[in-house]
């Protein structure tokens, strides 16, 4: 079977998306007391790349549920892809936060028994919560497979979407609560993007133009609520979250959209393969622009500032995986 250009362009797209949230969070929380054109740029910017983490999970449905291969098969190939890279970038952004903290404002605080309790709780980086959640994911995954061998894809879409609406009440109650529970649990809501990759390709074709229509639409109320909840809830951001509703339905909306259109090899296609290492690499690519680079700005101008920034960070972090990548030794950790 022949590469995926489709799938492959998606998930160079997801991790673009995720690069922009970052970079433009930067510019949404600074402006909570203004609320002036700065943050509302910031805003749509992050609004309409809320569909990175979803698509990444709709992806994972794709590929592996459906698969015919023994539960030992499964487990050794997924342990092989994620245990090292977990390993070495929890250890590594342990470290490297709180020494960028003193180099920049000489704060020393390593805690060797703080850096332990992060980890454990699946925390080393805020952006490695995936490769937690997806530990449970991977987990749960053959059991899937085997349910899903008496079932068709009717039932399959059906389950899905019972699970995203799940998944949409479960945050809502967990962010009541203030708590996630342990990371090996993290999974569970997302279980219904997961299901709906494997399902929503073999399902009935939607409008393209609809589709499209959707996504801008879904990202445009997004921006508006997220603008409505920071003022009367404190600066909530509850409409960004990827188990908020219209979060829910702009990356499926996207993900159908794919799937149904044609796409031949590509420079974002190509990317596809260094996008796990991109992931890992470009939260600390990113505090390091902050604080070095972007100090005190370069034009003034946020809408190019986010631009600059954004392909800053994408193209440090792509040479920066590149090379670990032609180092026997070091590929592993990406």
């Amino acid at each position: 079977m022949g590469r995926n250009y489709k799938m492959d362009t998606l998930r160079s797209i997801a991790i673009l998306s995720i690069i922009m949230i970052h970079v433009s969070a930067y510019y949404v929380h600074n402006g909570f007391e203004k609320l002036d054109i700065n943050f509302w740029i910031g805003n749509i910017f992050d609004s309409f790349s809320r569909i990175g983490v979803p698509i990444f999970l709709l992806i994972s449905g794709h590929f592996l549920l459906g698969r015919h291969e023994s539960i030992l098969e499964f487990y050794k190939k997924r342990i092989n892809r994620i245990f090292i890279p977990i390993v070495f970038w929890s250890i590594f952004y342990s470290i490297y936060w709180p020494i960028g903290r003193y180099i920049f404002k000489n704060e020393w605080d390593i805690n060797i028994k703080l850096i332990f309790h992060n980890i454990i709780l699946g925390r080393p980086s805020h952006h490695m919560w995936y490769l937690f959640m997806i530990i449970g994911l991977y987990l749960v995954t053959p059991l899937i497979n085997k349910l899903f061998l008496k079932s068709n894809v009717r039932q399959i879409n059906k389950v899905g979407f019972i699970l995203l609406l799940f998944g949409l009440i479960l945050n809502i109650w967990n962010n009541y609560l203030r708590s996630n529970g342990p990371f090996i649990l993290w999974f569970i809501p997302y279980l219904g993007y997961f299901i709906l990759g494997y399902s929503l390709p073999k399902t009935k074709p939607i409008n393209n133009f609809l589709l499209v229509f959707i996504y801008f639409l879904s990202c445009t109320l997004i921006s508006i609520l997220s603008y409505y909840t920071i003022i009367k809830f404190n600066n909530n951001l509850y409409f960004y979250h990827r188990l908020s509703p219209f979060v829910m339905i702009s990356s499926l909306s996207v993900y159908i959209w794919f799937n149904q259109i044609s796409i031949n090899q590509n420079i974002l296609s190509n990317l596809s393969k260094y996008t796990l290492g991109i992931y890992l690499i470009h939260a600390g690519v990113l505090e390091l622009i902050n604080r070095i680079v972007f100090k005190n700005g370069i034009t003034g101008i946020t809408i190019v500032d986010i631009w600059v920034k954004f392909f800053i960070v994408l193209i440090v972090s792509f040479i920066g995986v590149y090379i670990i990548s032609k180092v026997p030794k070091l590929k592993r950790i990406i």
